[in-house]
This record gives structure tokens, sequence and C-alpha cells, in this order.
């Protein structure tokens, strides 16, 4: 369990652990709500018309004369039909749909980042008690570790709920985009971010969830054996979900850009 500096009196304790597990509670409210959206782009295939096959017939055995062609009794050819060319409503339907999915991509860009700096914080402070363990840093060093992160935990929690919840309002942004290559590539990174949100979304499930443990035990609502015991479990199950986000976070931000509007 990460040591916790000398503590003041316990009423002053109690309001300022309270209103610790209050920050990181508000913004549980909005992480444990989650990403429901689907992101997915549908593409119109278009059909060949089938091919037409002109075919000449033989003349007579005897050749006649050659005659000159009358060309006010040959039979005109048919005049090719046009393309159809989209209106300026569809134009313009397709410019807002696309700038719709850029507001969705940038949406998820800020959670991501905001989980990438939470993500860090919490890697920190679990390597911290792995390289004690290792006798890789002193036990000084090691509490500096843990002192320095946690008091930036509430701040990553805040930062990360109010990016998850704008991220939320417009998640589906990205659904039912044109047919066209900017679409496929839009679609993709949007997709790819989908994915990053949700892997961020679970490191910073357990990033608070250490955070409201060191408070409660702060406050004396834990016991130390029971918080010990907390910690050891968050910090044995810390790795996976951090190399799962950071695996997606690399796929997200390879992943080709949406060409700007």
């Amino acid at each position: 369990m990460s040591p916790t500096p000398r503590t003041p009196p316990a009423h002053r304790r109690a309001r300022r652990g309270g209103r610790l597990i209050a920050v990181i509670i508000a913004a549980a409210v909005v992480i444990a709500g989650g990403t429901a959206a689907a992101i997915a782009v549908s593409v119109n295939n278009g059909k060949s018309d089938p091919a037409t096959t002109v075919t000449s017939t033989a003349g007579a055995t005897a050749t006649p004369p050659a005659a000159t062609t009358d060309p006010a009794s040959a039979s005109p050819s048919p005049s090719p039909t046009p393309s159809p060319t989209p209106s300026s409503s569809d134009a313009r339907g397709v410019a807002a749909a696309l700038q719709k999915c850029r507001a969705t991509i940038s949406a998820a860009d800020a959670a991501v980042a905001a989980a990438r700096t939470g993500a860090a914080h919490w890697a920190v402070h679990t390597q911290a008690r792995t390289d004690f363990l290792a006798h890789k840093i002193t036990l000084a060093q090691t509490n500096a570790e843990f002192k320095r992160t946690k008091l930036l935990g509430p701040s990553d929690q805040k930062t990360f709920a109010d990016a998850l919840a704008a991220y939320q309002k417009v998640a589906v942004g990205c659904d039912r985009l044109p047919s066209s290559a900017t679409a496929t590539t839009c679609s993709a990174k949007a997709v790819a971010l989908h994915a990053t949100v949700d892997a961020g979304q679970a490191v910073m499930k357990d990033w608070q969830s250490h955070l409201i443990n060191m408070a409660l035990h702060a406050d004396h609502e834990m016991s130390a054996t029971q918080a010990r015991n907390e910690w050891i479990a968050a910090w044995k199950n810390a790795p996976p979900h951090l190399n799962a986000f950071s695996a997606a976070d690399t796929a997200s931000r390879t992943a080709a850009s949406c060409p700007a509007g």
C-alpha cells in the first residue's frame, strides 16, 4: 500500500478525504457509464451495366457499285446518356456528414489524451512497487513516487471524466457515411480511436479504485490490512489493462488521419 504522509487532526483529515472521494466518485459516474456506440460506415457498391454486342450481316454475293451515303437518310446514332451529377444539396449533405465525423474523432482524441496522462501516472505508481521489490529503488524513492502520483490522481480522473462525457455525446458521428475514400479513412480512424477510449476507460477505473481506497484508508474508513490487500490486487491486475491501452493507443495513432474538410 502506498505509504501516507503524517496526517492532520481527524476532523480536518476527514473533510479533506471527503472532498477527495467526492471528486473521484463524481468522475466515476461518467467513467462507469461506458461507451456503447458502435461506429461503422456503410458502402454502396455500384453494379456495371451488362455489355452489349453488335453483330453485322454479310451482304449479297454480287458486289454493287460503291454508293455515297446520304446524310439525310442515315440513322442517327443514339446520344450518350450523361452521368448523373450530385445535386448541390447532396454535396452539402456529404460535407455535413464528414464534418460530424471529424467532430467525433476530435472528441475521441481528447478522451484518449486524457486517458494517456492518467495511465502514465498509474503506471508510475504501480511500477514504483515493482522496482522497490526488485531492489532498484529505495523506500524513500518509492514513497516519493507514490505521493507524487497520488496527488495527480484526482485531476486525472476529472479531466478524463469530462473528456469521456463529451465524446459520448458525439460517439456515433461516423455512422452511415456516404461511400467515398475519405469516408472510409475517417471511419477507420474513428473505429481505432473508439477502441482506444474503451481501453483507456478500463485503466482509469483501476486508477480510480485505488485512489478511493487510499482516501478511505487515510480517513480510517478502511483497515490497514484491507487497504494492503486491495493495493496488492490492484498492482497485480494493472499490467494487462495498461498494456492493452498502450497497444490500442499505438494502433489509433498510426491509423491514417481523417482528411480535413
